[in-house]
This record gives C-alpha cells, structure tokens and sequence, in this order.
C-alpha cells in the first residue's frame, strides 16, 4: 500500500512512498524503489526526511538522483518543499523567498505557502506556489500562483512575481 507512486525512463524506475507510521493525523513516510517496472520492490530510504512527518505528501524525480517532495500540513494549509540529489535516501528543506502582503487591517502574512512540484523549462528550473486549501488573497490559485526560480539546482527559490493562468 503507497501513497504516491513516480515514474521514470517510461516506467522501467519507479518510485513510492509508503507510510511508515502515523500519530494524531501525521505521517512519517519511506521511500521504496524499483529498477524492473514494478515487478520487485526495494526499501529505499526507511526515513528520508528524518524526524519530520505530514498529512500528506507529493513527489516527483526529474532525474534517478534529483527530485523534489512536499509534505502537507494543517489539513492542505501550507507545506513544505524538500530537494534530493541522492535519489530519495535524503532530503533537505529547500529554501522559499517569502511574499508578504498586509491587508486592510493591518495583517502582514504570506499568502503563498504550498509549492507544487518545481519543474524544468528551457534549461531553467521553475515553481509555482499556491496558497493551500485556505487559500483566498486576490482570488485564491484560481487567480494566480507565485512563480519562483532556482538558480542553485533547487536548493532555494527567488520569487519573479504571480503567473495568471
């Protein structure tokens, strides 16, 4: 039983997460991985973001040793983005510039807090940013997302400002 599989090279690599434990609606999740299309299954990583655990999660390799994952938080509110460059055995916190906004009262926030899966374009590595499932300022996802860019192989992202659909 996985959470979330990902395919490379038409399927002949393969990827899951798998949960592992769970307490008080978190998950603490491993990483199987598979070289023959599925047909056998290898632990990869039994704790590849360490200690750390979420409500849900995505993931996605752009290559067999550099990918990306998320774990969700607060019920779809906000995540975290974690860059791998050992193909899943670990991962670390990507660095996100913050947007802050303040509204009519006076709030100061950022509304921008769930990166979807960065991705490449043209040579150039790219992400957009949701505002989670609480997500309303100007429109909510539907509106626009913020759009960043990594010049440090996705170890961070800078902000360039909100792509409209």
């Amino acid at each position: 039983e996985y959470e979330k599989e990902c395919e490379l090279e038409n399927g002949r690599i393969r990827y899951r997460m798998v949960i592992l434990d769970a307490a008080a609606g978190s998950r603490m999740y491993g990483l199987l991985k598979s070289t023959d299309a599925g047909e056998s299954w290898q632990i990869f990583s039994r704790m590849p973001f360490g200690e750390r655990m979420g409500m849900g999660i995505d993931f996605t390799f752009l290559d067999e040793n550099f990918g990306f994952a998320t774990l969700m938080h607060n019920g779809g509110d906000e995540a975290e983005l974690f860059v791998t460059n050992d193909g899943g055995l670990t991962y670390e916190e990507v660095e996100v510039e913050e947007i802050r906004v303040t509204l009519s009262d006076g709030y100061e926030y950022n509304p921008y807090d769930y990166p979807q899966m960065p991705y490449e374009e043209e040579g150039k590595l790219y992400m957009l940013c949701g505002q989670g499932m609480d997500g309303d300022y100007e429109g909510g996802d539907a509106a626009g997302m913020a759009l960043y860019e990594s010049t440090d192989h996705g170890y961070s992202f800078t902000y360039l400002g909100i792509k409209k659909p």
